[in-house]
């Protein structure tokens, strides 16, 4: 990706402000999550009652799923509104949280994912193994020593990345050491971050969150780049061995990171 391509990208970031984006999420990361939305400039609800979700869902401008912490109602909630943002083109992501672990929230994606459109499917690298038919070592909710996505591993996770982006129609994010962006045979590679991020609980379903803030004006790709390096460099500049010092820290920083340092600090580039 071209400097100037991504400062256009950065530069427009405020487009977004005052959309409604409904998110589904967890108990675990709700405040969390409605918090990023809000630093972003972009406004959230969090509506997870089944008799509700149809009228909020066709208010917003864009849907966040998560597969975290599921009850009954929260699934049918999400498959509700899942239908719905696919009839009314609204734009949609959903993490994949705990499929390799659980064959109750495998086999909710899989028929997720073949009867509604998504723009962004999004998981760590154990979760997208499974999901692609792979054998997966997961950790729990995390991914496992085995699956781990860092340079090594690169070629193999863009690989699985390209073959589920052209089967599901769809942009593939996997997150880990560095992250996997990929639309059919394009992809990205961000190299942002930093450990603290794994300290803290929650913080895949506040980077689905503001995804989809960024789904509500921008395309996949440019939606989930924004939000990963806002997260990411945030991160970054706001590290603290004091784990509850570094989230006051991290939000601050995400609610105020400037243009400047977002490009000054960005490590993306294109796989060739």
């Amino acid at each position: 990706m071209s400097m100037k391509a991504l400062e256009k990208i950065i530069a427009n970031r405020k487009i977004i402000k005052n959309n409604l984006i409904h998110c589904i999420t967890h108990k675990i990361a709700v405040e969390n999550s409605v918090n990023a939305v809000l630093l972003l400039g972009a406004k959230a609800i969090c509506a997870e009652n089944p008799v509700e979700v149809s009228d909020i869902t066709k208010a917003s401008k864009a849907l966040s799923l998560s597969l975290g912490n599921i009850t009954s109602e929260r699934m049918e909630s999400i498959f509700i509104s899942s239908k719905v943002a696919t009839e009314n083109n609204i734009p949609q992501i959903i993490d994949l949280v705990g499929i390799a672990i659980s064959s109750y929230r495998y086999e909710m994606a899989i028929k997720l994912l073949s009867s509604n459109k998504f723009e962004v499917i999004k998981g760590n690298a154990s979760e997208i193994k499974k999901l692609a038919g792979l054998k997966s070592n997961t950790n729990g909710i995390d991914v496992g020593d085995e699956d781990k996505l860092d340079e090594s591993s690169l070629i193999t996770y863009i690989e699985i990345s390209k073959n589920l982006s052209k089967k599901y129609d769809t942009t593939v994010l996997i997150t880990g050491k560095v992250d996997i962006l990929t639309r059919n045979d394009f992809t990205i590679i961000v190299s942002n971050g930093n450990e603290c991020l794994t300290l803290l609980t929650g913080t895949g379903c506040i980077l689905n969150s503001m995804i989809a803030a960024f789904l509500s004006e921008f395309e996949a790709i440019d939606a989930s780049l924004l939000a990963l390096l806002i997260l990411e460099i945030s991160a970054e500049l706001a590290a603290d061995d004091r784990i509850y010092t570094f989230k006051t820290k991290l939000f601050d920083k995400m609610a105020t990171i400037t243009d400047e340092e977002l490009l000054k600090n960005a490590k993306v580039r294109i796989y060739k």
